[in-house]
């Protein structure tokens, strides 16, 4: 119970923030509907070339609201309240990930509006619908639960790096040049991480085709597999070197 009081909590932080842009997004997308339903053609070439920064400045504010949602209550001076609230760390930082994938679930949502009002700006609406149907129908619905859940693992992986990209820089180690720092930190890392999981799945996949030619219709799957389980095994390296380092060696 305490656990969905902190999702809440969490959820209403930053909502009327994501409602914002989102709303200014959708906004946006109406108005360029309705020029182009019109003739000025100077004003639609306007709004489209506002298109890109729009889009661009969204994904800074996104990123800049998930930053928000992991830093406060635990990197801030209200770390110490939070930590001593009579709930276990697991709740907090948990919460707090499902919260900020929860709003870049929200964005890609928004997202994916524009890319098919554009397919259906460019094409007529019959035919995006047919061909979206299409795609569909080379897919199971086991195959799609799986894509579904690797896509989750996906985007779940680079929260739990930047909330231990977070931790890192508040242990008491990093005092100067803190964003530099941690934006290097980042990349370093999921360069290094990037690496190590394409050559574990290199090699675990290339051993399979070697040895077990007879089954090379599986080959797929088990790459599926090899891809939603390495990844994963990432999200929990971060998370419990994140846990330690807030638990045990946090400075605020």
């Amino acid at each position: 119970m305490k656990f969905f009081k902190l999702l809440k909590y969490e959820f209403l932080e930053n909502i009327a923030s994501v409602a914002l842009i989102n709303t200014v997004l959708f906004a946006l997308l109406i108005i360029i509907k309705v020029y182009i339903d019109s003739d000025f053609n100077w004003i639609i070439a306007i709004i489209i070339s506002i298109i890109p920064i729009a889009l661009f400045v969204s994904i800074v504010f996104l990123v800049t609201i998930v930053i928000r949602t992991l830093y406060l209550g635990l990197f801030s001076q209200e770390g110490y309240l939070t930590l001593s609230l009579p709930v276990s760390i697991d709740a907090i930082l948990i919460s707090k990930i499902l919260i900020s994938a929860l709003w870049i679930l929200i964005s890609i949502f928004v997202v994916l509006l524009w890319l098919i009002f554009i397919a259906f700006a460019i094409n007529d609406a019959s035919y995006v619908i047919q061909q979206f149907l299409l795609l569909i129908s080379n897919y199971s619905f086991l195959e799609i639960i799986r894509i579904l859940l690797l896509g989750i693992v996906l985007l779940i992986k680079p929260i739990t790096l930047l909330l231990l990209v977070l931790s890192i820089l508040h242990i008491g180690k990093i005092v100067r040049f803190r964003k530099l720092i941690g934006i290097l930190l980042f990349m370093i890392i999921l360069f290094i991480e990037t690496i190590a999981v394409n050559v574990l799945y290199l090699y675990i996949d290339s051993n399979m085709i070697d040895y077990m030619v007879f089954v090379r219709s599986l080959v797929d799957s088990i790459s599926y597999y090899i891809n939603f389980f390495a990844n994963l095994f990432v999200i929990l390296i971060y998370y419990f070197l994140s846990r330690y380092l807030i638990k045990n060696k946090l400075e605020i």
